[in-house]
């Protein structure tokens, strides 16, 4: 019953399933691996991106203000509501009015209105007088705060910057007075 069986040995000419699983498997790892690398560098330009933005407009509004508030001989600050405020700096070639509205920080001169940033989240003044109080009457510096927003795709972020800026003019003519 039992006939002589021969077996011929074949040659392997090919990957068995099992091979094929495990390739495939570590090639999907590896590409996993290199998509999260992917994104995590995307999303770390965007970030550099967004906060290189925020650090631009922070450097202009600073130095503009920086400027005028130097230059300017009177001071008038009107605080609304929500504790933003209007600041109404007198230069010598005239008035030039700062004030948030509708989320854009504005820079009025001569009745034209220039917006400094489209992402104003708040802006605050203080003047400050040589006895250090609060009065406007005389100030020889302002205590200036703005805050400007940042959005990702799921949150916004306020960032606030503090600066004190001495009206040049004032500590001038309180320094020489006498």
């Amino acid at each position: 019953m039992h006939k002589n069986m021969s077996f011929v040995k074949a040659t392997q000419a090919g990957f068995t399933l099992i091979e094929v699983m495990i390739s495939l498997s570590l090639g999907l790892i590896v590409m996993l691996g290199a998509s999260q690398i992917f994104f995590s560098v995307n999303k770390a330009y965007t970030e550099t991106q967004r906060f290189s933005g925020l650090q631009s407009d922070l450097s202009l509004i600073s130095d503009i203000l920086a400027a005028d508030v130097r230059e300017a001989s009177a001071v008038s600050i009107v605080n609304d509501a929500n504790g933003n405020s209007t600041l109404t700096l007198t230069l010598s070639s005239g008035d030039v009015v700062y004030n948030l509205a509708g989320g854009n920080l504005n820079r009025t001169i001569a009745g034209v209105t220039e917006t400094m940033t489209e992402q104003g989240a708040s802006f605050a003044s203080q003047c400050i007088a040589s006895d250090l109080s609060t009065s406007c009457a005389s100030p020889v510096m302002l205590r200036l705060a703005v805050g400007l927003n940042s959005t990702d795709s799921a949150t916004t972020r306020v960032h606030l910057v503090e600066f004190n800026v001495a009206l040049r003019n004032n500590v001038l003519a309180k320094r020489f007075a006498g």
